[in-house]
């Protein structure tokens, strides 16, 4: 469509103007012609001097269906058709319309390209200051974010046409800074801060046009990376800005190299850190430049094959989470072949319930995971056990959410029925759609000291403690009398989401292991989970509910990490080689290689059974470098291999007990992969034994060791027999330990419950 935009055309006054206005017509139509073959609409400007100002027709804001906003439930966009600069309305925002938030968009998604347009206008008015008001693009095949700060520009209480250069951001979220603006995915007008009462935004009537010369900018993908030796890694340098025709020079570690164009390939044969330079001249002669740099290391030895063992008991549990990427982008078989190259022996997958519900939306059918099961079969190929990580309580359907004193927050409320209903249809297909050999409830806790307080948490109060002159929530806020009556119970229905978790997943699946990532123990505060989250860790292990816990172990300090874990050990386990396993997530990227390497020796000779890095990033998801700035995990594991700490996996297998006709002695024997000294341990009474502690009227559980009669081979071997005298309290365990002292240890058996 030909236009004018009349608030910039003065009056004709006079018959020169009226020629003027003639050429400039005559002039716009041919313009209009070499412009009509963009899918947007052109709108022509002639300004007060004269000049002749091509806008392209981005939005004219005239429907709201083009435009989403975050947190609906309290962010509302709306038409406004009184309050508007053009057209017949504008688009109207309130972040906050329906309750407190924490800011927000309002965004719109698409594909455009706009290298060619990169001034972007767009007329927006406040009637309140929001001071942390920004414009945010999505650009790039990995989506990457740009922000672009606006509210200087902007005068309260009227409208104010903005302009921002696409090619200039204020701030990138990731560590790609140059846009890739062939390839806009989203613009969204974005603010994040606490806002309390409703804030209003109205945008109308956004452009884009030509914008002038600026210096040429130029950046080196990747950024960062690793390679083995002898192999080649090529490098694409984008440039943005200048005037075309570009000269390119690479250097590597200073050095020029005789590559001329915008990719660069270069084999590296020697160990060691490289720097690479790529160097970009323009037409006019202006220079930018930007580095990568390169890692280069040996390959990881030879690895042996995974063997088989009874559930989880290898000689260590050797674990990666892999997540964020379930989708055609990546390279599942080369994920799964690079964790068994380096060692790794179990996979952890991110499960978010968003993927198993289409979104956060209850009731609905169990959505399909078919990249998790391709990922599954992957690693069963290669011997690597596959754990589906499920973000139990975190995000939540709105209907299913958690009231605070402060408002709802985006945390699943367990004291509903419905939640639960939605839980167990989660658990059921995690345990037998995919070929999972364990689910991990993570984020299985409160977020908030103060909850849950809707009307199903007061009435399941009620019922559950029999209290009937309840003041909700006034009575079970601290400081009420009945607070710590709601913190034993709210304590209960996370114990109960686990026990119940367990009791599906069993019954649809016997073999699948259920295990647990609980928040690590502070020392000499035993009960301050108790009171802020409700984890009673000890309990769900007494009760056999979880067959291994992993505290998350994320401080870089080997010795605050050792710290940690002895707190956890001394109250849910009764030391090392416990009642079960303890394998705990280490955050690799949070150190450089040689402390990493400290903590995971400090860890090891703490007894854990295992660890689980967090998160991968290599081979297969090279995108998450760049999307999250995350590190390659090779360098990290190529460490352990040369510090000597990923030892071959050996595992017990074959394990078995033969009860006599009187039930008064048990024939127990199992082998191992490699020769190791066998020990049995066996008692007429508990083995660990339960204690109660209290946080003020409040119980949790402490797991002590009691300890029985042992009897152990004299001798390393492979296969191992012992005959132990039973009856009905009988409880007994085994253990195997390899020539380095390295032992695996069976939970608890009960003589009662084998037929």
């Amino acid at each position: 469509m030909l236009g004018f935009d009349l608030r910039q055309i003065k009056m004709l006054q006079n018959s020169k103007m009226y020629a003027l206005t003639v050429v400039s017509v005559i002039l716009i139509g041919f313009l209009a012609l070499s412009l009509a073959l963009s899918p947007l609409t052109k709108t022509i400007i002639i300004n007060n001097s004269g000049k002749i100002l091509a806008r392209t027709q981005f939005d004219n804001c005239d429907q709201v269906d083009n435009w989403k906003a975050t947190n609906p439930d309290n962010n509302l966009i709306e038409l406004e058709t009184e309050n508007k600069i053009e057209g017949s309305a504008c688009l109207k925002g309130t972040f906050a319309a329906k309750g407190k938030t924490w800011g927000g968009m309002f965004y719109k998604t698409g594909l455009w390209n706009l290298s060619n347009t990169p001034l972007m206008r767009i007329w927006i008015k406040l009637e309140k200051p929001i001071s942390e008001l920004k414009i945010e693009v999505i650009a790039g095949s990995d989506w990457y974010g740009f922000w672009y700060y606006i509210y200087d520009q902007l005068i309260i209480g009227k409208w104010t046409e903005v302009v921002i250069d696409l090619r200039t951001p204020d701030y990138y979220t990731t560590d790609k800074c140059l846009p890739d603006l062939t390839m806009i995915r989203q613009i969204a007008l974005f603010t994040w801060e606490e806002i309390t009462e409703p804030l209003t935004i109205y945008w109308d009537n956004i452009t884009v046009s030509g914008g002038p010369y600026i210096s040429p900018r130029v950046e080196i993908k990747p950024k960062n990376s690793m390679a083995i030796i002898n192999e080649k890694v090529t490098f694409i340098a984008d440039v943005l800005g200048g005037e075309p025709p570009y000269m390119f020079k690479w250097y590597v570690n200073y050095t020029l190299q005789k590559e001329t164009s915008s990719t660069f390939t270069f084999e590296f044969k020697e160990l060691g850190y490289y720097e690479i330079l790529c160097e970009v001249m323009d037409n006019k002669g202006n220079i930018s430049t930007s580095t990568a740099n390169v890692s280069v290391i040996s390959p990881p030895p030879s690895q042996p094959s995974i063997p088989v063992s009874l559930e989880v008991f290898k000689s260590e549990v050797r674990a990666v989470s892999v997540a964020y990427v379930w989708s055609s982008d990546y390279n599942h078989t080369k994920i799964a072949e690079t964790l068994f190259n380096y060692g790794i022996n179990t996979a952890y997958v991110d499960i978010s319930k968003a993927y198993l519900l289409g979104g956060y939306v209850w009731p609905t059918e169990i959505k399909d995971l078919p990249y998790h099961r391709l990922f599954v079969e992957e690693c069963h190929k290669r011997g690597i056990r596959v754990i589906a990580s499920l973000v139990t309580m975190y995000r939540a359907p709105p209907q299913l959410r958690t009231l605070t004193p402060s408002g709802e927050i985006d945390w699943l409320d367990v004291s509903k029925n419905q939640s639960k209903a939605m839980l167990k249809a989660i658990i059921e297909a995690l345990a037998t759609r995919y070929g999972f050999d364990g689910i991990n409830l993570d984020y299985i806790r409160w977020d908030s000291t103060y909850c849950p307080l809707g009307e199903e948490a007061r009435l399941k109060f009620i019922n559950d403690t029999g209290l009937t002159d309840v003041n909700w929530p006034d009575d079970v806020l601290e400081g009420g009398r009945y607070y710590y009556k709601f913190v034993e119970w709210r304590v209960s229905l996370i114990t109960d989401v686990v026990k119940s978790a367990y009791n599906w997943a069993k019954a649809v699946n016997p073999n699948i292991v259920i295990v647990a990532t609980p928040i690590r123990i502070l020392p000499g505060a035993s009960w301050y989970w108790i009171k802020h989250n409700g984890q009673d860790v000890a309990e769900w292990i007494a009760n056999g509910y979880v067959e291994y816990v992993s505290p998350m172990l994320y401080e870089p300090s080997p010795g605050d990490c050792v710290m940690w874990l002895e707190s956890s050990k001394a109250l849910w386990t009764g030391g090392s080689e416990g009642a079960v396993p303890i394998i705990p997530w280490i955050d690799y990227m949070r150190t450089n290689v040689t402390v990493f390497v400290q903590r995971i020796q400090a860890i090891k000779e703490a007894g854990v059974d295992g660890w689980i890095l967090n998160p991968y990033c290599g081979p297969g998801a090279e995108k998450l470098k760049d999307t999250f700035g995350w590190v390659d995990i090779r360098p990290y594991l190529c460490a352990l291999h040369e510090a000597g700490l990923m030892e071959p996996i050996w595992a017990i297998q074959n394990f078995t007990v033969a009860i006599d006709a009187e039930r008064k002695q048990a024939i127990i024997s199992w082998t191992t992969t490699t020769p190791t000294i066998g020990v049995i341990e066996y008692a007429n009474h508990s083995i660990y034994e339960t204690k109660i502690l209290y946080y003020y009227e409040v119980p949790y559980k402490d797991i002590d060791y009691i300890g029985g009669t042992t009897i152990a081979d004299e001798e390393l071997k492979t296969e191992h027999t012992f005959i132990i005298p039973i009856n009905d309290q009988t409880q007994f365990r085994i253990q195997s330990v390899d020539e380095k002292g390295v032992k695996v240890t069976s939970k608890v058996f009960s003589a009662s419950s084998i037929p």
